[in-house]
């Protein structure tokens, strides 16, 4: 197995919960891995090692935001389906789903496309905030606003539910 073969094996679940957490759609979750692997796939020579699960994660997310500015308007939330390690939908994963606070997913959804990109990489990867910044190239400072920005909106359209990091941190909203 080449090492392309093996990295496809190896990100292609992590990658597609990426994608479920941006999309809410298992079918547009497929597209958007697919795509990435064919970008790194382009790139594979130039890629270090290291850093081909942070390129394709990064090719995901602005493949997620190239199409969420195009079908913005017509664009209808789906409830999320969990994958298992092998990248398929697990039984498992069906009955979580139904557990899970479908507002909340449908509220960062609902979020512009940067801003939702920051908060799912920052609550579903849990990435920190230079990790974003490198993901999606951009300065910490502006992962910083967009992620308050982000909050600040979930806040309104959740009516005082408090997100996963806060409750850690003890943090109440105001």
């Amino acid at each position: 197995m080449s090492d392309y073969e093996t990295f496809v094996d190896e990100a292609t679940p992590r990658l597609l919960r990426l994608g479920l957490a941006l999309t809410g759609s298992l079918a547009t979750a497929e597209d958007l891995v697919q795509e990435a692997l064919i970008v790194a796939f382009r790139r594979w020579a130039r890629l270090d090692a290291r850093g081909r699960y942070a390129y394709a994660r990064r090719s995901l997310v602005n493949a997620h935001i190239d199409l969420a500015r195009k079908s913005r308007a017509s664009a209808q939330p789906s409830r999320p389906t969990e994958v298992g390690e092998h990248g398929g939908v697990t039984p498992e994963g069906v009955l979580l789903n139904r557990e899970l606070d479908r507002e909340i997913r449908a509220a960062v959804r609902s979020l512009p496309p940067h801003q939702q990109a920051v908060v799912t990489l920052k609550h579903f990867e849990n990435l920190s905030t230079r990790e974003i910044a490198d993901a999606l190239n951009i300065r910490e400072s502006t992962v910083r606003s967009s992620l308050n920005r982000g909050h600040a909106t979930l806040r309104i359209k959740l009516h005082g539910t408090r997100l996963q990091d806060d409750k850690e941190r003890d943090v109440p909203y105001k």
